[in-house]
């Protein structure tokens, strides 16, 4: 039997997993799957994720298949998609391991946080580490833990299935980690909370531990973007609606490969962290001068880079991001257009506070 969460003592569902208990073995992994993804659909995404835990375990106990389609639709209800895509994405892997092989030295003590798919931990152990894994998706820990172990990496990662300011040295890790390893890092820099994160994690490693990556940053540059005349107009049939910009975003998600977003300066990074030390405020305003190279600009156009190790990069720069590289670019437009000239300097100011950044123009000097 599955408890309820502390939060729910009387959640509707136990009457239904009373039930199915009451059912022949054979017979409960497909009930609970479907059980889960009527949780999943209610906003149960947390019990739900238990119950198709359980579902899978039993279907790959019984070794018979039957139920596989209904509980794969379960484990993906409850599972963000991204992690498939991030871990099968042959580019990305390929940098990262290229920059853990530079990185890790025999006997080294890795610690990464969030295991995923658990192929980093796995990067890391081939080049020599012992690694400490954790994960707090109870369903991703299942499937790390399973990926190790046909792998034949399970004597060299520990996986732990919670969150990091969960672990403890001795308990969780033999001693304090050299190194760390961990890939929270969305499109724009602060969604997952990643330097709430390392604050934590910092007790969990020795006195100068490397990690990787070395550097993150939101890199910004002034730009063109083609389309945003259509998306945000000025008149319609001849009737004058710029007032509408009021209620509008200024702000759209960008495909790195788009090729109606033109850069017309150099990047320059907006804010950036060198880990595991040097992190930035939870808050903060940035100035930058962008030094246009001349033709019209609407905006700036801001992107995740990431310097996994010296010389291994990953960054969703318009025109150079890896094919299929998760994180996107942002285009934060200005009120008007300018045609800019030659070396012309546009001032822009950088904010970011609880997750969300916003990016200005302040001027643009002749």
């Amino acid at each position: 039997m599955i408890p309820p969460p502390h939060s729910s003592p009387a959640a509707w569902w136990q009457i239904f997993i009373d039930s199915i208990d009451r059912l022949p073995v054979p017979q409960q992994a497909g009930r609970l799957a479907g059980l889960a993804i009527k949780m999943a659909e209610r906003g149960e995404r947390q019990a739900a994720s238990i119950i198709a835990l359980r579902a899978w375990r039993q279907n790959r106990a019984m070794g018979n298949g039957l139920d596989n389609e209904i509980i794969r639709h379960a484990l993906t209800a409850v599972t963000p998609r991204y992690h498939l895509q991030i871990s099968t994405d042959g580019e990305r892997i390929a940098a990262w391991d290229a920059a853990i092989a530079a990185v890790v030295r025999p006997g080294m003590l890795a610690l990464e946080i969030g295991a995923g798919s658990g192929i980093l931990a796995m990067l890391a152990a081939r080049a020599g580490a012992n690694v400490v894994t954790c994960e707090n998706d109870q369903i991703l820990a299942a499937f790390a833990e399973d990926i190790i172990q046909r792998n034949g990496f399970r004597g060299r990662i520990k996986v732990v299935a919670s969150a990091a300011h969960d672990l403890r040295v001795r308990e969780d890790l033999p001693r304090p980690a050299d190194l760390l390893i961990l890939d929270l890092f969305a499109d724009e820099l602060f969604s997952f909370t990643p330097f709430e994160v390392i604050r934590s994690a910092r007790r969990l490693l020795q006195p100068g531990a490397i990690a990787i990556p070395l550097r993150v940053s939101l890199e910004g540059a002034l730009a063109y973007f083609r389309r945003w005349h259509r998306e945000m107009p000025d008149r319609i049939a001849g009737i004058d609606v710029s007032t509408l910009r009021d209620l509008a975003s200024m702000r759209t998600s960008l495909d790195a490969a788009d090729s109606d977003i033109v850069l017309r300066s150099a990047a320059e990074s907006m804010v950036s962290a060198t880990l595991p030390d040097d992190l930035p405020a939870p808050s903060g305003v940035s100035d930058r001068n962008l030094i246009s190279r001349g033709g019209p600009v609407n905006g700036v156009a801001v992107w995740l880079r990431l310097e996994l190790a010296a010389g291994c990069v990953l960054e969703a720069r318009p025109g150079r991001a890896p094919r299929g590289f998760y994180a996107k670019p942002r285009f934060f437009a200005f009120r008007e257009m300018f045609e800019t000239r030659p070396q012309q300097t546009c001032s822009v100011r950088f904010k970011w506070n609880d997750k969300r950044i916003d990016v200005t123009l302040i001027e643009c000097r002749n």
